[in-house]
């Protein structure tokens, strides 16, 4: 199970007491991480080569020269630190759990790969929400490995948005069948101020190659997950 995003730069270190809904392409996971997120640093891509994956440095912070994103017509994106203040304090209110939908998908449609997953939301106010999209695998080798053969990119209102906006972070999952815990990735966007209409807000992951989580194979192929927002 992984997650995707294009080139991330990884600002690492800071430990999150949150309990934070990412949305798991794993068969055995729930759409729920574990409360203990490390926070990566934005990947920076080379534009001659493959996306650095950078060792995590112990105490480091997300980066404070990230501010908030005003999406041209569309919704508001937060900071990387305000999207972490959001989801620690729950806040944010993942749109997955919003649409009819994410009752109607099962094990097998989450873990298709290629594959979409279309969700309808209806906001009736003026909710802080988050898109997330998250991986796990049975080791932290086996992570970086699929990780590596991942791109993973969101979309808010056809804007695609840049790799530092992101928020992400790290965490353990509990193991299946009181096995060793998952050790997983996820990826966040924290949006608020919705423009009345549809916002379509869109995540991607493209397996560039076959992976193995330690449980199964996934790709090649893209999944989407594509968000039809109305307010």
């Amino acid at each position: 199970m992984s997650m995707r995003m294009i080139a991330t730069t990884r600002v690492v270190g800071l430990v999150i007491a949150a309990l934070a809904g990412a949305s798991l392409a794993c068969t055995t996971l729930t759409q729920q991480l574990a409360p203990q997120l490390t926070v990566m640093p934005p990947v920076v891509s080379d534009p001659a080569g493959p996306p650095s994956q950078p060792e995590a440095a112990p105490g480091a912070d997300e980066a404070d020269t990230v501010g908030s994103l005003q999406i041209e017509g569309g919704p508001t994106i937060a900071s990387p630190r305000d999207a972490r203040v959001a989801i620690e304090s729950m806040e944010a209110v993942d749109l997955r759990f919003l649409a009819p939908e994410n009752d109607d998908y099962s094990t097998d449609d989450l873990n298709t790969v290629p594959g979409i997953l279309r969700y309808t939301v209806q906001l009736r106010d003026e909710a802080l929400t988050q898109v997330s999209y998250g991986w796990c695998t049975t080791t932290e080798e086996l992570l970086d490995e699929n990780m590596a053969a991942m791109v993973i990119t969101f979309a808010v209102a056809g804007q695609e948005i840049a790799p530092e906006q992101i928020l992400v972070a790290r965490s353990q999952q509990p193991g299946f069948d009181g096995g060793a815990p998952m050790q997983c990735e996820s990826y966040y966007l924290v949006l608020s101020d919705y423009p009345e209409g549809e916002t379509v807000v869109e995540v991607s992951v493209d397996f560039t190659e076959k992976v193995y989580d330690g449980m199964g194979d996934y790709g090649p192929g893209v999944q989407e997950m594509i968000y039809t927002v109305t307010r």
